[in-house]
């Protein structure tokens, strides 16, 4: 039976926890060419058919032209015997994203890039981990992936890619890109994120018609950072960056990242568990935190900080982890944490911000000068924040501060828990 076919077939939608990027409205695919690779092609002036395959993910992306598709069979594709020096037959050949940075694969036009058989059996490897000196700069790859093109596709449900090995980011989404689609790929022990957008710049008029990215059905595991996202202009142009059902797990740094102004970050239905933070915002201006679960993560639950304003967190589970539940530190304005389930904390203050004696608090408030509005919480008791087992807000976890964050009224009974 056709593979292709059942992987087609297996594309439905479903409900189960998916982690992919898309940046806004992908292109629409009408007249195009399909170009197939395999670990049983060849590279060659004449590969690219079904009967007659690439070797290498590289050699089908310089032949395609923009709306083509490249379908890639399952095995192992980039650094294939370890030597870090991708020279060998059927081996990625490196290139650079136009910002200087190397990347394995450098997606410079407007194409799919799709798996026949899934992100487990599909793995695109950088070899970063298997060098001798991981740290040296020879031979490392920045970014397994990069992207620099407008309307480029990379995975879909059921056709996504093991991304892994980089010296820097799993994908990486340049600030040339505008609209695009990154779904169902898993980046496993990349050096920094695993998958990074830099949200386009456009410093003069006219300014583009705000955009949005998205990052769906993807996971990222034993990076430093699972999801970033970041900008560092002040403009009007509001761009939104969507992350959804997506899962962080095991990385070093964060489970997701936000940082900057500019632009409209929204988490939704995703989990993070067992990252060195759930979830961090620095100097975002716009966020919207919404139906996640933020559970056992080694620092805070949510972290804010960096002058940070009109950030909504509502109808999450936050729970279990070692830090504060929602750590908030500095002059950050109209912060809303509602309708949450907030208990199991541990409260202990570690980075980012000063060392306190915070023990159970679930939501803290370092030097805020407006107070944020933490009410309508189920603090894991129906007698609302206090002593174990509930956790605490309010008086008692502001530091520093003049002002005292908002905990009545709060919620007497769990809320579901979702995802």
């Amino acid at each position: 039976m056709n593979p292709h076919a059942l992987r087609r077939k297996s594309n439905l939608p479903t409900n189960g926890l998916v982690l992919a990027a898309v940046i806004a409205a992908p292109a629409v695919f009408a007249s195009s060419t399909t170009w197939w690779v395999s670990n049983q092609g060849l590279d060659g002036a004449s590969c690219g058919t079904r009967d007659k395959p690439c070797r290498s993910i590289g050699a089908a992306v310089a032949k395609a032209n923009p709306s083509d598709v490249i379908e890639v069979g399952a095995g192992l594709y980039g650094d294939l015997n370890g030597d870090g020096a991708f020279t060998g037959p059927g081996e990625e050949r490196p290139g650079t994203d136009g910002n200087g940075r190397t990347c394995l694969i450098c997606v410079n036009k407007a194409i799919k890039i799709l798996s026949l058989h899934g992100a487990d059996d599909t793995i695109i490897d950088a070899g970063n981990n298997r060098r001798a000196d991981p740290e040296s700069a020879d031979g490392m790859v920045n970014n397994v992936i990069s992207i620099t093109s407008t309307g480029t596709t990379l995975g879909a449900d059921g056709a996504g890619f093991t991304i892994a090995g980089s010296g820097g980011d799993g994908v990486h989404v340049t600030s040339s890109v505008s609209a695009g689609t990154i779904i169902g790929n898993i980046a496993r022990g990349n050096r920094r994120s695993g998958f990074d957008v830099e949200v386009i710049d456009q410093s003069y008029t006219p300014f583009p018609i705000p955009l949005t990215v998205t990052l769906r059905g993807n996971t990222a595991i034993q990076n430093d950072v699972g999801f970033s996202a970041s900008h560092d202009e002040m403009r009007g142009v509001g761009e939104t960056v969507l992350v959804t059902e997506n899962t962080a797990s095991g990385n070093a740094g964060g489970g997701y990242e936000f940082r900057g102004p500019s632009f409209h970050a929204l988490l939704i239905n995703s989990v993070s568990s067992n990252n060195g933070a759930g979830v961090r915002l620095s100097g975002v201006f716009d966020a919207e935190i919404r139906n996640n679960t933020v559970t056992g993560n080694i620092g805070h639950g949510i972290a804010i900080q960096g002058l940070s304003q009109s950030v909504r967190i509502r109808d999450n589970t936050i729970v279990g982890n070692t830090g504060a539940g929602v750590f908030m530190l500095g002059f950050n304005d109209n912060i809303v944490i509602r309708t949450n389930n907030i208990y199991g904390n541990s409260g202990v203050s570690n980075n980012p911000g000063p060392v306190l004696d915070s023990p159970n608090c679930g939501v803290i408030n370092v030097g805020m000068d407006q107070p944020a509005d933490a009410t309508n919480n189920y603090w894991g008791s129906a007698r609302g924040p206090g002593p174990d087992p509930a956790d605490n807000g309010g008086k008692g976890c502001d530091f520093f501060s003049t002002v005292t964050t908002k905990v009545t009224p709060f919620a007497t009974t769990l809320f579901p828990i979702r995802p």
